[in-house]
């Protein structure tokens, strides 16, 4: 076929398909796999090793597939959505989200006293955000919190724990280099039973350094969850339309 005869494939970066799309209308994936460029409906977002900015950088390969008796250490999430209809965002089901501390417990008494994110909740993956957006009213709170509550048992005054942390106009907090050791990890329970998966969000992957010693936590309480950089760096994503599996491999 000669070139001019050729479809321009269209998409979205790391998409698949539109929502409302027609059944009629090929997704990026599909136009390749029509043209031969790739052989499956398929994309692996593997970000860059070095330090993250605000969105990801790194390695997007169309069309390859993951070889899961090579590792143990691949995570398969339950596929949330219809395999056809919903080929827009990738996305995972989270059943929970919790503080952790450093060594991985559970965080203070007195934060935990105050969580309540247990509701179930579809998360996109979506490539193109540069925080997490989690429906789960008091996160911050709560993250605030137990920062507050590792510093003052490291004997910080209130005066100088006032320094170093604070919410930007738009509602982000922000602290100084010397507070992101007391920040907690986010815990998301992804899945439910015996099938769950835990994955892990540390503040080097959620926070990013602005200016002057200065790093934001890219983490917003929002009614729509989705995942975006920080989840990226924590995670490859490997997504397979052909048999509806959506693999996550540790950075």
């Amino acid at each position: 076929m000669s070139p001019s005869r050729l479809s321009i494939p269209r998409g979205y970066f790391g998409l698949s398909r539109l929502p409302t799309v027609s059944p009629n209308q090929e997704s990026l994936l599909e136009s390749l796999v029509q043209q031969s460029v790739i052989q499956r409906l398929s994309f692996t977002i593997r970000p860059s090793k070095e330090k993250l900015g605000r969105f990801i950088s790194g390695q997007l390969i169309l069309g390859g597939t993951v070889n899961l008796s090579e590792a143990t250490n691949y995570m398969l999430p339950e596929w949330p959505d219809d395999p056809v209809n919903h080929r827009a965002i990738p996305a995972v089901w989270v059943t929970s989200v919790d503080l952790l501390d450093a060594r991985g417990s559970p965080t203070t008494e007195e934060a935990t006293g105050h969580r309540h994110h247990r509701c179930s909740f579809r998360a996109a993956l979506d490539t193109g955000a540069n925080s997490m957006n989690l429906p789960h009213p008091g996160l911050l709170e709560d993250i605030e919190r137990e920062l507050i509550t590792k510093m003052r048992e490291k004997g910080y005054t209130e005066e100088r724990i006032g320094r170093l942390w604070g919410r930007t106009n738009k509602g982000f907090v922000h602290v100084r280099s010397k507070a992101l050791e007391f920040l907690p990890v986010l815990a998301l329970t992804l899945g439910g039973g015996e099938n769950s998966i835990l994955i892990k969000i540390h503040p080097k992957h959620y926070c990013t350094h602005i200016v002057g010693g200065c790093f934001i936590l890219f983490v917003q309480e929002h009614m729509s969850g989705y995942l975006g950089t920080p989840f990226f760096a924590a995670y490859s994503v490997h997504v397979d339309y052909t048999n509806n599996r959506t693999v996550l491999l540790e950075n």
